[in-house]
Formats: C-alpha cells, structure tokens, sequence
C-alpha cells in the first residue's frame, strides 16, 4: 500500500503558489516509468501520486540548478531549500513520492 512509503522523517509539503513553481519541473522529466510499479507515466498527475525514483530526480534537480542563477531572489531561496530537501531525503530513499492535489 502507499501509504506505507511515508516513513521520511521530515515530509515537504509545498502549498499551491510554490508548487505552481515546481511543476515545470516536474513536466520536463516526462514521460518516465513509474518508480513502484514499471508502468509509463506520459504526464505528472497534478490530482495523484507520481512515483518519481532516484534517476529522476536527479533530471528534475539538474534542470532546476541550470535556472538557479536565472530567478529571482525569493525564488532562488524556495528552489535551493527544495533541492537541499530532495538531496537530504535520496540519501535515504530511491522514490519520492509527489502528491497533486489540484
């Protein structure tokens, strides 16, 4: 069940305003395999799960650390706590899931 991947001790949770900033990000990695299950995933499911694993968000953070200079100052500090975050938690697992909840 999925709800037994929420064992990360410290969960993100990103309101709408920030993940509106993210979801580039999370588009440009698409189409990929589903990281539980094999299956290929054609678009980031902004209203579900997406089972992103480790090659990916390896993708996702290289493309956010190429605009990093490129943003403004407010911005830059939500992208590098987030990567900090992403970083932190890939030493400890091989998929992060990201729930929409558009």
């Amino acid at each position: 069940m999925w709800e037994e991947w929420h064992c990360y001790c410290s969960p993100l949770r990103i309101y709408k305003q920030d993940y509106e900033l993210l979801l580039g990000y999370f588009n440009k990695i698409y189409p990929v395999k589903d990281a539980f299950d094999g299956t290929l995933e054609p678009a980031f499911d902004v209203c579900f799960c997406n089972w992103i694993g480790k090659r990916d968000w390896y993708r996702i953070i290289d493309e956010i650390e190429r605009d990093l200079n490129c943003v403004s100052n407010g911005k830059r500090g939500l992208f590098t706590d987030f990567l900090a975050w992403v970083k932190r938690a890939l030493k400890h697992t091989s998929v992060i899931i990201v729930e929409g909840n558009l």
